[in-house]
């Protein structure tokens, strides 16, 4: 069933492309991408890979001081970084590729399960908090000027996004609540699963649990320098995404228009967990820059561009990072993460 729902899916997105590049008139699109300016087009490129360098750097100063056994080699945090991102860009839900991230985290450099979880969860909370904050004020800007519907279905999705994103910070600003609910849970494990078998799976649940919880807990300075540091480098990655697509704007010769492109950097993010393969960035761009007074084929192309510069070009580079890192890489310290599993430090939560 899993699987199904996946390829339905899938299909779904390949359907909205083809829909968004229908409406677009594809003699336009194509019409638009023929006259791109190359040279702006590879910058857009360059931006993406020192995005994806930034990214993994701030993965790596989160683990830093958070349960890596030794500071980790920044050509293995890339590898693992940039795989995950490729994973998660053509796979439904965006679970696999954190799932992959905090995996190899465990296994190649030593980072508890519990203390990698929580770390993917306090990232993906700040880029939530940025993203939303660039599509709510990018869209206080374009509401006189937008067109058609569009105002009202945008608006719809941004108070989703912003309702949502209260709710995450209200439970994860009380991690209390989150163990409490959790130690339940294992409780019950517990009474349901007697003998051997259950107590193994409930150790390694309340190790995990404990972990989780002892890493969602900011009160420790040192934990905060390196939160204040990592929520720096969030506001750097998404001002490259917004200047990306103002790039992308100018290598097709339209108008630029700063709000337009806040806000959708913004909902694609936003949206990204349900549409997959680009799908996002093709339909967003498509509707905020053709609601702005962009020709569709240019709007149409903008969204292309930004799926091919990103999460097309992501597959390639997170297999290679990947292939270059398991051929090349391993360094003593992972090759001591595998075999210290039994060190407070090491793989899992054991």
């Amino acid at each position: 069933m899993r699987s199904k729902f996946d390829a339905l899916k899938y299909l779904g997105c390949l359907a909205l492309i083809a829909l968004a590049i229908m409406a677009a008139d594809p003699r336009a699109l194509w019409d638009a991408l023929a006259g791109v300016e190359v040279g702006t087009l590879g910058a857009v490129v360059v931006l993406y890979i020192l995005n994806l360098v930034t990214k993994s750097y701030r993965w790596g100063v989160l683990m830093r001081d958070n349960g890596s056994s030794d500071r980790p080699p920044f050509h293995s945090v890339l590898a693992n970084f940039a795989f995950s991102q490729a994973i998660n860009n053509v796979t439904p839900g965006r679970v696999v590729g954190e799932a992959t991230r905090i995996y190899g985290a465990s296994s190649r450099m030593g980072v508890k399960v519990g203390v990698g979880t929580a770390l993917v969860v306090i990232e993906k909370m700040m880029d939530l908090v940025i993203a939303t904050a660039m599509a709510v004020f990018g869209m206080i800007v374009l509401t006189p000027m937008l067109l058609g519907h569009v105002r009202d279905e945008l608006t719809g999705i941004i108070v989703f996004a912003v309702v949502l994103n209260l709710l995450l910070i209200v439970l994860l600003a009380r991690p209390k609540l989150i163990v409490s609910a959790g130690r339940r849970t294992i409780n019950m494990m517990c009474r349901l699963l007697p003998g051997k078998m259950g107590n193994s799976i409930c150790s390694y649940s309340s190790n995990f649990l404990n972990s989780f919880a002892a890493s969602m807990d900011s009160s420790d300075r040192t934990k905060r320098r390196t939160l204040t540091g990592a929520a720096a480098l969030t506001i750097l990655i998404w001002a490259n995404e917004v200047f990306r697509v103002c790039l992308i704007l100018v290598a097709l010769g339209a108008p630029l228009n700063f709000a337009a492109a806040m806000v959708v950097t913004g909902i694609s993010a936003l949206s990204a967990v349900l549409l997959v393969a680009g799908s996002n960035h093709i339909l967003i761009s498509s509707a905020v820059f053709s609601a702005v007074g962009i020709g569709a084929g240019v709007a149409a192309g903008a969204g292309v561009l930004a799926a091919l510069t990103s999460i097309w070009l992501s597959v390639p580079i997170g297999l290679l990072a990947y292939f270059l890192e398991d051929r090349f890489g391993r360094s003593p310290t992972m090759n001591h993460a595998h075999t210290s599993t039994g060190s407070p430090t090491g793989k899992g939560d054991d």
